[in-house]
């Protein structure tokens, strides 16, 4: 018995010896795997920072008209269901335009007119604006969540034209910051 732990030990000492590691790299063929994340992730991720700046900046705002709201809405000549967010103004004065055109007997019509907004969506849309400049200049920890989703966006958009080319509609100069 002691002859055979004997032999098992050289024959282990033989195998981790430096010359027999050199031949067994030698006949290992490296193989490196380079993956890409789904798109889907990149809008998954662009929509948590979306979601994230949104919420901050309803906390931080005092006019609660300019304040995001998201609901469950159904897409035109559709069942299925998907998150819009808007502004309190813009859902409010979209209700207002939709309920002024039916009044009128233009049932038919009605979302189109509403979509097209009105003057006063204009310039609540320009006080918005004002008000995120002015949020983003005084308070740092929002210009980060904000810097955080413009990248998440960047990203995605980049993404979107690696896969789609010129036909994604990030691939347009309007689009780019």
């Amino acid at each position: 018995m002691r002859r055979t732990v004997t032999i098992l030990l050289t024959s282990i000492t033989a195998l981790s010896s430096p010359v027999a590691a050199q031949q067994a790299d030698d006949d290992i063929e490296n193989i490196e795997v380079i993956g890409q994340k789904p798109l889907s992730l990149y809008f998954e991720i662009r929509n948590e920072k979306r979601v994230a700046f949104m919420q901050m900046f309803n906390k931080l705002v005092d006019n609660k008209d300019l304040a995001f709201t998201c609901k469950r809405r159904t897409r035109r000549n559709s069942h299925i269901k998907h998150e819009v967010c808007k502004n309190n103004y813009e859902w409010r004065i979209y209700q207002e335009i939709m309920q002024d055109e039916i009044n009128r007997g233009n049932v038919m019509g009605a979302s189109a007119v509403a979509e097209m907004g009105n003057a006063e969506q204009r310039k609540l849309k320009k006080k918005l604006v004002i008000k995120i400049q002015e949020t983003l200049a005084s308070d740092a920890a929002f210009r980060e969540i904000y810097r955080q989703f413009k990248a998440a966006d960047r990203t995605y958009k980049k993404a979107h034209v690696r896969k789609f080319g010129v036909l994604s509609p990030a691939a347009s100069k309007d689009n780019e910051d």
